[in-house]
């Protein structure tokens, strides 16, 4: 047979497996499309959608400072959303470098983050809800593990991290964090309160980098002490913010205070509280240092005025105050002392002693400037 005679019947034999060939990309095309259809149904049902747009919320928010596992354990919630550009005061916008909120499902909970220079941080008081220091709340409990913060749990819980820029004179970085509907996130839990606090530092160090700030940074928050009003121990047992009072005792109890409020002393945190009680837990005295931008904007408190003065007190009794300044971020030191006052008017203290009350003050700020290694302070 010639070869003329043998290539129709090759060229029929080989037709029928050329055009199956030819086929099979389009079934191969078919099988991926079938694979990756059913490989997003999986993303999408698993959740995997969900966290990709959770985190892209997050990136968009807050030029991007905000951890997204962080959070969501903070939170205790499995879906957050973050919305850029709102925050808790509408007139502390000067210096305001970022501010957003990230919600739960619903809403709930809720928490704010803002960060400012702190030189220009205008609300820096009400942010650890001590805008108003003769008030009979707000708490304040160091962050520690070298870190210059502060937090208040309450509803919202507020936490507040200061950061010094070494690589600009004489400014540093605030952060501020705020959670409200508290209540899927029980702050007695130590592990929750340690997470809340630990949650803000991982917010400031990303902030540092972001806005170009050189700071020394704390060590991972693992433990933090309760609200002070949950561990009243006597006057004369105090031994942490309210230490102070332990040498008027005496007097104290003879005035109807028997119990105090306080937290662990530390070096480092910007705002410290002592409150000192009668025997059914109503404060009677306040005694708050506040440091760095707290205590610089702390303005007029509830009428409590200081009247443009470094120090002074009223010749009744009731108010005094004192002033120290500071090293580093810390700049400037504010001591306040207040007794508390009635709804109807006048004092929960029977009588108030001028004299006793400048005497505690004095060893309540000398104190405290000394742990901060301020000057000597400047008081009535």
């Amino acid at each position: 047979m010639s070869n003329e005679e043998a290539s129709p019947e090759l060229s029929a034999s080989k037709g029928p497996r050329n055009a199956w060939l030819y086929r099979k990309p389009a079934w191969i095309s078919a099988v991926v499309i079938i694979v990756l259809i059913a490989a997003g149904g999986v993303f999408y049902l698993g959740g995997g959608y969900g966290q990709w747009a959770d985190r892209r919320s997050l990136s968009n928010a807050c030029h991007g400072v905000l951890p997204y596992s962080e959070l969501r354990s903070t939170m205790t919630v499995d879906r957050i959303q973050a919305t850029d550009g709102l925050h808790v005061y509408s007139d502390d916008g000067q210096g305001r470098l970022a501010a957003c909120a990230v919600d739960g499902p619903d809403g709930n909970p809720r928490m704010y983050v803002n960060v400012h220079w702190g030189s220009e941080a205008t609300k820096a008081p009400a942010y650890l809800h001590h805008e108003n220091v003769a008030a009979q709340a707000a708490q304040a409990v160091p962050v520690g593990q070298g870190w210059q913060g502060s937090v208040v749990f309450g509803d919202p819980a507020q936490a507040a991290v200061l950061l010094g820029c070494s690589n600009k004179a004489t400014q540093s970085l605030m952060v501020s964090v705020e959670m409200g509907n508290t209540s899927g996130t029980p702050f007695d839990s130590p592990g929750k309160r340690a997470q809340f606090a630990q949650t803000t530092t991982d917010i400031a160090a990303r902030a540092a980098k972001t806005f170009g700030c050189t700071a020394k940074l704390g060590d991972t928050v693992s433990n933090i002490a309760a609200a002070p009003q949950n561990s009243p121990r006597s006057v004369a047992q105090a031994q942490g913010t309210c230490e102070a009072a332990v040498s008027h005792a005496t007097q104290a109890q003879r005035l109807g205070m028997t119990a105090v409020f306080e937290a662990p002393n530390d070096p480092n945190t910007p705002v410290e509280d002592c409150f000192l009680n009668d025997s059914s837990g109503s404060t009677l005295y306040r005694l708050t240092a506040l440091y760095g931008p707290f205590a610089h904007y702390l303005g007029d408190s509830a009428g409590y005025s200081t009247m443009g003065r470094p120090s002074g007190s009223w010749n009744t009794g009731g108010w005094a105050w004192g002033s120290a300044q500071c090293p580093g971020d810390l700049s400037q030191a504010s001591y306040t002392l207040a007794a508390a006052q009635k709804a109807t008017g006048g004092f929960l203290v029977n009588k108030p002693d001028p004299s006793f009350e400048d005497s505690l003050l004095h060893d309540f700020a000398t104190a405290s400037a000394k742990r901060h290694g301020c000057t000597k302070p400047d008081l009535p």
